[in-house]
Order: C-alpha cells, then sequence, then structure tokens
C-alpha cells in the first residue's frame, strides 16, 4: 500500500521460480502498481562465473538486460559486466569488486548510456549496509570521461591500498604474532614441564633397559636429539631443540625400536621445541658394539636397527 497525500495506491508484487538445474534458476515476476511490469529471468552460476539475463514488459519502458559475472575467488575479486537495452535507450555497465576485509568490500562500476551520459559509481558494502557515491561525469559518451572514470577508481584503489590498508594489515599481523608467540611460550614451557617430568619417571626404565641391551649388545642409544637444525648446519639450534636419549631408549623393545608415521612430538617425554617449524630427530645408537646415526623427519617412520 502507497499513501499518499491523494488517497492510498494498492500494488501486488509476486515471484514464481524454478530450479531449471543444478545451476541455473528461472522466475517469472509480476509488479502490478502505478508502474505495471512483467518480468522473465533466468540467472546461472558456479563457482567460477554467473550469468543473468532478463527481460522486462511493463510500462513505462521495455528492456532486455544480460550481465556477467566472473568470480576470482583466490583474489577475492569478482569482474562485472552489463548491458541493458529498450526503449529508453540504451547502457553499459562494467565493474569490479572486492572483497577488503571479512565484512567489508569496495565496488567501483562505470555506466555508459544514452540519454545518461558517463557515470562512475563508487559503493561501499559493509555487513549489511551499503553506501553509494555516484558520480556523473558527462552528459554525452566522450572517450575522455570513459577513460577517466575507468582510470581514476584503479589509482584510487592502489593509493588506499598502500597508504592504508597495507600498514594496517601489516599492524594487524603483527599483533597477531606476538600474541601468538605470547601464547606459544606459555604453552611451550607448560610443555616442557611434562616432558621433564615424564622423563624423571621413565629413569628406572632407562637403566633397565640400558643394561638389558648392553648385556647383549643389542640397541643402545647414546644420544638423540629431537629439534631444529641451524640454517646450512648440521647442529641443532639450542634455543630450538632438546635431548630425548632417556624417552627413545625407553621405547626399545627386545632390541628393537619401532616408531609409526607421525609426529614425534606426542611420544611420552616428547614436546615441540618450536611450534609451525620442521624438525628432525637425531639418534646416535650402537648396534652389536657399531656406532651408527640416523636422521628421520618429523612424520618419518623409524624401525631399529634396519
Amino acid at each position: 500500500m502507497n499513501f499518499q497525500e491523494n488517497g492510498v495506491i494498492p500494488a501486488v508484487f509476486s515471484t514464481l521460480a524454478v530450479q531449471l538445474d543444478k545451476h541455473t534458476i528461472g522466475s517469472l515476476t509480476l509488479n502490478a502498481g502505478p508502474q505495471s511490469s512483467m518480468t522473465t529471468q533466468i540467472d546461472h552460476s558456479t563457482d567460477q562465473h554467473a550469468i543473468s539475463t532478463s527481460f522486462v514488459l511493463g510500462t513505462p519502458h521495455i528492456y532486455f538486460t544480460m550481465s556477467y559475472t566472473r568470480k576470482m575467488l583466490e583474489n577475492e575479486m569478482k569482474l562485472k559486466l552489463s548491458a541493458k537495452v529498450g526503449t529508453f535507450g540504451f547502457m553499459g555497465e562494467y565493474g569490479v569488486e572486492k572483497k577488503v576485509s571479512k565484512y567489508s568490500s569496495l565496488v567501483a562500476t562505470v555506466s555508459i548510456g544514452v540519454p545518461s551520459g558517463v557515470i562512475l559509481k563508487l559503493k561501499i558494502i559493509r555487513s549489511n549496509q551499503s553506501y553509494v557515491f555516484p558520480i556523473h561525469l558527462s552528459d554525452e559518451i566522450v572517450p575522455a570521461a570513459v577513460f577517466y572514470a575507468s582510470v581514476t577508481p584503479i589509482i584510487a584503489w592502489f593509493f588506499v591500498k598502500k597508504a592504508i590498508m597495507d600498514p594496517m594489515e601489516a599492524d594487524r599481523k603483527s599483533i597477531e604474532v606476538e600474541r601468538s608467540k605470547r601464547q606459544n611460550e606459555q604453552r611451550l614451557v607448560a610443555k616442557k614441564l611434562e616432558a621433564m617430568a615424564a622423563i624423571h619417571l621413565m629413569q628406572s626404565t632407562y637403566n633397565r633397559i640400558t643394561n638389558e641391551e648392553q648385556a647383549r649388545k643389542g640397541l643402545i642409544i647414546t644420544r638423540a636429539i629431537y629439534g631444529c637444525l641451524s640454517e646450512n648446519s648440521t647442529q641443532f639450534k639450542p634455543e630450538a631443540s632438546h635431548d630425548v636419549t632417556i624417552p627413545i631408549q625407553c621405547l626399545v623393545r627386545d632390541g628393537i625400536l619401532q616408531l609409526y608415521e607421525s609426529s614425534k612430538s606426542d611420544l611420552p617425554g616428547f614436546f615441540d621445541p618450536s611450534l609451525g617449524d620442521d624438525k628432525i630427530l637425531r639418534i646416535e645408537y650402537t648396534f652389536n658394539d657399531v656406532p651408527k646415526t640416523i636422521n628421520v623427519k618429523d612424520n618419518e617412520p623409524v624401525r631399529l636397527p634396519g
């Protein structure tokens, strides 16, 4: 119901839609009111693109519209192209939509038509709110107006990105990194204390297994280190590694060490000394009084003697 000074004008709006296939929907829309119309529309959408066509028969105009959208999900961007022709004249549009944050997007569209001329439309979408800034550059289709309408958003985007958005994003990432470091430091201390306590409880088992293996010249772990290597070196980083000789010896059963394909940090007496970095396990051992050394990746299975 449209309430006006001279009375109440009723209107009816109704839509019938049907799923034509997995990616396509067709619809008929009736708009009965002061400016009545019947719209036939077909929308086809996939993960990569979207195509929409519609034909509107009504008053005061009859027109046909077609639009194409290219979805660039990896860049969080959409490229849009559309054309409209009818009794009012014609209009073509091209533009881009860029997602700048979780809830915000920027849209720049250039509209070229007769009799509308050249219009640059800038839109800011924030959650459910939209702010539109139309800039009418020319009443006629002038190449210079089209050029400035196309180039201005690109220059403005790079300026805003370099001068405002990139510094803000760098600050945000820096804050997240510092927060993550503090959380990881607290977690690392707790895991290290748990590992040290477990190693302390393993001491008697370690002595027993070592004596048994020495008696039969079996598998004796002389040294085992777990952690990160220094760059371009075979030496471990002191702050990102720890001694696991006792836990490894305690895993020896009847002269055999068997480690399965999983992170070594999950083993008893182990902890992750450097979250997110590549780690190795170096085992120095003797078997039948023959010394050997092996290096294995964090998730690599181990069976000794090999």
